[in-house]
């Protein structure tokens, strides 16, 4: 399970590579500003509820400001800039991709989980695996509750577990370092850090984001064996019999884009089989790194349960979220809810009521692609899906490789009411 998250943390961080990439050049800073006054135009024409979290007039002054501001900025900052303008908007769905202008772009050399006890190093470039399992401190001398103020400005969110992630991931990037007032030349990085109980600093080298760099990761550093939840979040769905002493059915969803070599109708027909044969007294349904964005496709998962009597007791259908839980897999966990299903894990990363839909606006001069919502918010008031039990992750079970939530999930027991 753990390791799941390890991976999915690298998948996330590199969708989001970005940050300083060269000398400046006037050129590129006079077509950035072109692309800034694109972004202006087009963006509140194509988003469904442009000033629904901001004013247009807030809007228009910071646009006016970064066009003042935008000589003598690096590429990185100018990007990161961009990016704080769109998630000025207040849609986590309307994000800008910032992978293309930043390809080599510098970065720490570190990588970071964002746990109920705060921010732990989980990977590092191999020269700095000695940081490894330590929980961050302060960067560049900033205390990280200081510095994630700071760096939650230059991407969208809409509920405190999103904003963990995006501070999580670009709190990496240099060029972000150098916008929170953080002054680094690269090779000169303090970080503070404890570990075994001790408070410790190193400084660090920034290290190119797509360059080639031998990297320690910490499960490489302990024997542990991995829950089941490891394997299934790399297929895009999944089912196992967790055992007897378990008795229950494990059924992983990470994606809403059907897989050729096995549709999901035929997935579930296969599924309902095993569990007549295997006559488990609970299906567990993780949903928690279901990230797609796509419409749904587990309808005839939820029907073919609710047509076998399985939500007729309470606890018998359990549906794991998450932080990475999007907003359309927080709607199935919700569907599932209405049928009956006990949700477990921790608010989700996605807002069931939040803007939806996606199509693409790309700035002429340097290719940034802005994906912007199409449709409106259904509810207002949502800003997230709040599971019945909440079982956080902490830094003693994300490191001995433990799934709480899983086992929690077997281990539920409904809440007996009257004298009995």
């Amino acid at each position: 399970m753990i390791r799941t998250i390890a991976v999915v943390v690298l998948c996330l961080f590199a969708n989001l590579a970005h940050a300083q990439r060269g000398a400046l050049r006037v050129a590129s800073q006079f077509e950035w500003r072109q692309d800034v006054e694109f972004l202006a135009e087009e963006l509140p024409k194509l988003h469904p509820e442009p000033w629904a979290r901001v004013s247009e007039e807030e809007f228009r002054a910071a646009v006016a400001e970064l066009d003042r501001e935008i000589t003598g900025m690096s590429e990185g900052m100018t990007t990161f800039e961009i990016s704080r303008l769109v998630a000025m908007l207040g849609d986590q769905n309307t994000v800008a991709d910032v992978s293309r202008p930043m390809r080599l772009a510098p970065v720490l050399p570190l990588r970071f989980v964002s746990l109920a006890d705060g921010l732990y190093i989980t990977s590092a470039a191999t020269r700095y695996r000695g940081m490894i399992g330590g929980k961050l401190l302060a960067v560049g001398g900033v205390p990280i509750d200081v510095l994630s103020e700071r760096v939650a400005a230059y991407a969208p969110w809409e509920n405190e577990t999103t904003r963990d992630r995006v501070v999580r991931d670009l709190l990496c990037y240099s060029a972000v370092l150098g916008l929170c007032g953080i002054e680094n030349n690269r090779f000169d990085i303090l970080i503070d850090f404890e570990l075994d109980g001790e408070q410790r600093s190193r400084q660090v080298a920034a290290i190119p984001l797509g360059g080639t760099h031998a990297w320690t990761h910490w499960n490489q550093l302990t024997e542990v064996t991995m829950p089941v939840s490891v394997v299934a979040a790399m297929s895009p769905y999944i089912s196992a019999f967790l055992g007897a002493e378990a008795n229950a059915t494990y059924v992983s969803v990470t994606t809403h884009t059907e897989d050729p070599r096995l549709p999901f109708d035929d997935f579930v027909s296969n599924l309902m089989e095993q569990i007549d044969q295997d006559n488990p007294a609970r299906v567990i349904i993780d949903l928690r790194f279901n990230e797609d964005r796509g419409d749904s496709i587990v309808a005839p998962l939820l029907n073919a349960l609710d047509d076998k009597g399985w939500f007729e007791t309470p606890g018998d259908v359990v549906v794991l979220v998450g932080k990475i839980t999007s907003a359309t897999s927080a709607l199935d966990a919700m569907r599932f809810a209405e049928r009956g299903a006990v949700l477990i894990g921790v608010p989700t990363g996605g807002n069931p009521g939040g803007c939806s839909g996606e199509q693409d606006l790309v700035l002429p001069n340097s290719g940034m692609t802005i994906r912007v919502s199409t449709r409106g918010r259904t509810d207002p008031g949502t800003t997230t899906l709040m599971p019945d039990v909440v079982v956080p992750w902490t830094k003693t079970a994300f490191f001995s490789a433990s799934d709480p939530a899983l086992d929690a999930a077997i281990g539920y027991k409904p809440e007996t009411t009257g004298d009995g």
